[in-house]
């Protein structure tokens, strides 16, 4: 009777250890540009997005004018529709959060160093 019961208790804490741990590792895109804007000046950015959130930060030591721009794509949870973000800007870091598109999961993010720059998007081969 005694075996029996060290065994429940063994077999009751694993499966408390495991419940209390993540289930599967949240998927993170990244991608980090230079952007070149005149005579050897440069500015870097880095781009991150998961389905919880996407982000463009301008590095502080960045030589050239302009924002760090972001844009996300998620399906509403009311509608089931499509739909896309307007531009959010910072001179620093810009960001768009889960709750802010109605708790819905990201699907793509839309990145860019200045408004007229090129788009990153991430994930890259997402459609």
């Amino acid at each position: 009777m005694h075996r029996i019961s060290l065994t429940t208790a063994v077999a009751a804490v694993l499966l408390v250890g495991f419940a209390g741990s993540p289930s599967a590792a949240e998927t993170t895109y990244e991608k980090s540009i230079e952007r070149d804007c005149g005579f050897l000046k440069t500015a870097k950015y880095d781009f991150r997005m998961t389905k919880y959130g996407a982000e463009s930060h301008k590095w502080d030591n960045a030589e050239c004018a302009g924002h760090a721009w972001v844009k996300v794509k998620y399906k509403d949870r009311v509608s089931g529709d499509i739909r896309y973000s307007s531009w959010r800007h910072s001179d620093s870091t810009a960001k768009f959060g889960y709750q802010e598109v109605n708790s819905s999961p990201i699907l793509k993010s839309y990145h860019k160093g200045c408004a007229d720059c090129k788009e990153y998007v991430l994930p890259d081969d997402a459609d």
